[in-house]
């Protein structure tokens, strides 16, 4: 396989707080999306300053991996790093990961500014991209980007790295112990949102917070409830900057639910259900196509137990399709000259899956 580059600063336990959360774009969340890289594709993993520069630091790579599109709000341009490679390396291919919408609600006239589709297209003339999910592939497609495959988030393929088989999955538990995840705490809460919280504070032993926004600067409608949420995440709360010692933290659990995407998915990593609150397409796509077990915001009930939360998380539909959708993100891979990584390579070869849809690509 040729060879490439991909470009994520890394975090140092040296370094303090703000400046980890600064390499990791501000949300943790980063991080799992990173390693998942780096573990599973056969790349060098670069400083970001290089895309800075106009040396030749760059010319032995073949081409470059980003995951500066995964969060693509209406009518932006594309990122300045994308634009200055394609610019730099005119015969070398930018391969997209995970590209996706950024978007509350579906709109099916979500707006790509022209800037955005004329650099999807120049990426597109050189690679096929992969996208999240489906809502992000009709955009993307109405646009006339056609070359792309649906691949998810790699997060969620890091899962052989960490476990043997699915027994911890389909293992069923009474609830000891649950962990938690929530928004940023950027605006002030709605009233769902508020009953949410208090849930966690009374059935939730950790929380897992992924910025560094406390929830002390938000208000919200009932100030004996804001006391008690804010007593329980001072208490309860963690965060991480290495993705392993995240999934540690998650093996203390039972179950999680949350409404973050890569909140859960570490406990998922971890063996552990979780059971996904979605909120904007983002976290609808991503729990569609990995099919894994979810519930949207607005259907949740405070008069639940936890153990009847985790009843629901039924993996069944997740465990189906996973060898197959590992299968064909290998595919993409080799459509882009893409190698899988050596360890990577030997967790595949020892996980017990299913053997369902086609063997692994070379």
């Amino acid at each position: 396989m040729k060879k490439a580059a991909y470009f994520a600063d890394k975090t140092n336990p040296k370094f303090s707080d703000r400046d980890n959360y600064s390499i990791l774009g501000d949300n943790t969340g980063n991080e799992a999306f990173i390693s998942s890289i780096s573990k599973i594709i056969e790349v060098d993993r670069l400083e970001r300053r290089l895309l800075r520069g106009n040396g030749s630091d760059l010319d032995n790579y073949d081409s470059f991996i980003t995951s500066d599109l995964i969060w693509i709000r209406q009518n932006t341009d594309a990122p300045e790093s994308i634009k200055s490679l394609l610019d730099r390396f005119p015969d070398k291919p930018v391969v997209a990961i995970s590209l996706g919408l950024q978007s509350n609600v579906y709109q099916p006239d979500f707006q790509l500014s022209k800037d955005m589709i004329h650099t999807l297209e120049r990426m597109n003339e050189r690679a096929t991209i992969a996208v999240r999910g489906a809502y992000t592939a009709e955009i993307l497609s109405k646009n006339g980007i056609k070359n792309f495959d649906i691949v998810g988030c790699p997060s969620v393929y890091q899962l052989p790295l960490y476990q043997k088989n699915y027994a911890p999955l389909l293992a069923s538990k009474t609830v000891q112990s649950a962990t938690s995840n929530f928004r940023t705490f950027y605006e002030p809460l709605k009233a769902k949102e508020e009953e949410i919280l208090l849930y966690f504070s009374q059935n939730c032993t950790g929380f897992v917070e992924q910025t560094q926004l406390d929830f002390d600067r938000i208000k919200i409608e009932s100030s004996e409830n804001h006391r008690k949420i804010d007593t329980w995440l001072k208490n309860n709360r963690a965060y991480f900057f290495e993705a392993s010692d995240w999934v540690s933290y998650c093996k203390n659990f039972d179950f999680s639910l949350g409404s973050r995407f890569h909140g859960n998915v570490m406990s998922v990593l971890a063996g552990v259900r979780a059971l996904f609150l979605t909120t904007d397409t983002r976290t609808a796509e991503l729990t569609e196509f990995f099919g894994v077990p979810s519930l949207p915001v607005s259907q949740f009930d405070p008069a639940k137990s936890i153990q009847e939360y985790y009843d629901m998380a039924d993996y069944s539909k997740f465990i189906s399709s996973f060898h197959e959708k590992i299968s064909n993100f290998c595919v993409f891979l080799a459509k882009n000259k893409l190698g899988i990584s050596k360890e990577y390579r030997a967790a595949l070869d020892s996980f017990d899956f299913q053997r369902i849809g086609r063997p692994w690509a070379d």
